[in-house]
């Protein structure tokens, strides 16, 4: 699966207002072990930073046994982790909303 990537609103937790982060749909593929996770960073070069001096993501939602489902608005989504995690999501168009919307269901059936 090729990686994808992009620029999403994400709810904040504690003062509720909307921040724009950069996310990443990253499959880890080792030997017979597959995962999906939605990564996301602060801004667009925190994830592509080098080895020499990486960046961790701010966030890291594993996709395995994941919902992703449709938010309020046209452009809202909300994905939610087994474990209960939940991130709720703004993209910046309605065919963005459903473009990470079919990716997303994508790397969850490619991490099982």
């Amino acid at each position: 699966m090729e990686p994808y990537s992009g620029l999403l609103l994400k709810r904040a937790n504690r003062v509720k207002d909307w921040r724009q982060r950069f996310f990443i749909i990253h499959v880890d593929h080792q030997g017979s072990r597959r995962a999906a996770e939605l990564r996301y960073f602060e801004k667009a070069h925190d994830a592509k930073s080098t080895s020499a001096k990486p960046v961790k993501p701010k966030g890291i939602l594993s996709l395995q046994g994941a919902t992703i489902e449709d938010g309020k608005g046209d452009v809202e989504f909300i994905v939610s982790s087994s474990n209960g995690e939940t991130y709720l999501l703004r993209a910046h168009s309605r065919e963005a909303k459903e473009s990470w919307k079919q990716k997303l269901l994508e790397a969850k059936s490619y991490g099982t």
